[in-house]
C-alpha cells in the first residue's frame, strides 16, 4: 500500500457539526468528544419534515453535517448535495450501510468475497429485511478504520472472536485491514466505518458495513472512536497513538481503481 500524508488542513480551535439524530439524540460519547475538540454540535432531531428551506437553514451554519446513528430518516437529505453541502459521510453509503443484504450484494459484484445471508434457519423474506445484519459467526472479525474526505485513513486494532483469536495470523488481519479500506475508499465514506467479517478457511469474507462511531466503540481503546469521528469529518489531523495500527495509505475503491 502506498502512504500518504495526514491531512494538510491544521486544527482550528473551534467548529460546528450539525448532527441529523433520531429519537434518542446525541450520544453521551460524543457529546464527550466535542468538549475535548471544542467543537460545537448542532443537534436537528428526527424524522423531521425534511423542509428544504429548514435543512439548508440549518446546514448553513456548519461547518459539515453528518447523521448519527441508524435511526434518523435519510429521505429528503438529497437537497444537501444539491446545495453543495458536505454531508459526510454521504447518503449512498448512509444508505447502503443500512442495508445489510444490498451490501453483499453490491460488493459481491464488485469482485469482493462476501458471506453467506446468514444462519441456517434465515428465511429468505427474513434475511431480505436486514435480519442477518445480526448474525456473527464463531470465527468473527471486526475491523474499525477512521478515513478522512482526502483518503486518509487508520486503522485500529481488529476485535476477533474468542475461537479466531488465538490463532489468527498476522497476514489475515492486514487482508481484512486493507478490505476494509477499500470499501470505504469506495463508497467515500467519511469517518468511523467498522466491517464485519465471517473467516471461512484462511479468508475474510465480509458480513456487514458500518458507519459512525456505535461500530467501533465495541473495543476499548486509548483513543476515543468519537474523537477521530470528529476530526475526520472536518478533515483535522489524527490523534495517533499505539492503539493505532500502522497501516495507512491511500487504497484502492470497491471497483478495484486506485487514487
Amino acid at each position: 500500500m502506498s502512504r500518504c500524508e495526514p491531512p494538510s488542513k491544521t486544527k482550528r480551535f473551534a467548529a460546528s457539526v450539525g448532527v441529523i439524530v433520531g429519537e434518542a439524540g446525541l450520544s453521551c460519547g460524543l457529546r464527550q468528544a466535542a468538549r475535548r475538540l471544542d467543537v460545537h454540535l448542532r443537534p436537528l432531531r428526527g424524522p423531521h419534515p425534511h423542509d428544504n428551506r429548514v435543512l439548508i437553514e440549518f446546514a448553513g451554519g456548519c461547518d459539515v453535517v453528518t447523521i448519527e446513528g441508524t435511526g434518523p430518516p435519510t429521505s429528503g437529505l438529497e437537497v444537501f448535495a444539491s446545495s453543495g453541502i458536505a454531508l459526510r459521510p454521504n447518503l449512498r453509503a448512509v444508505e447502503l450501510s443500512r442495508d445489510p443484504v444490498m451490501t453483499r450484494r453490491v460488493l459481491g459484484e464488485s469482485g469482493f468475497d462476501v458471506s453467506a445471508a446468514g444462519p441456517e434457519g434465515v428465511s429468505a423474506s427474513a434475511a431480505a429485511s436486514g435480519a442477518s445484519a445480526t448474525f456473527r459467526s464463531a470465527n468473527s472479525l471486526d475491523v474499525v478504520i477512521t478515513r478522512s474526505p482526502s483518503g486518509y485513513w487508520l486503522a485500529y486494532p481488529a476485535k476477533a472472536s474468542k475461537s479466531l483469536a488465538i490463532r489468527m495470523p498476522f497476514d489475515l488481519h492486514r487482508r481484512a485491514v486493507e478490505i476494509a479500506a477499500s470499501i470505504a475508499n469506495g463508497i467515500d465514506a467519511v469517518g468511523i466505518v467498522g466491517v464485519n467479517f465471517d473467516v471461512v478457511s484462511g479468508t475474510p469474507r465480509i458480513n456487514t458495513v458500518d458507519l459512525g462511531p456505535g461500530f467501533g466503540n465495541r473495543g476499548t481503546t486509548a483513543v476515543s472512536v468519537y474523537e477521530s469521528h470528529l476530526r475526520a469529518l472536518l478533515d483535522w489531523p489524527f490523534r495517533t497513538t499505539n492503539s493505532l495500527q500502522p497501516v495507512r495509505g491511500r487504497c484502492r475503491s470497491a471497483t478495484g481503481h486506485r487514487n
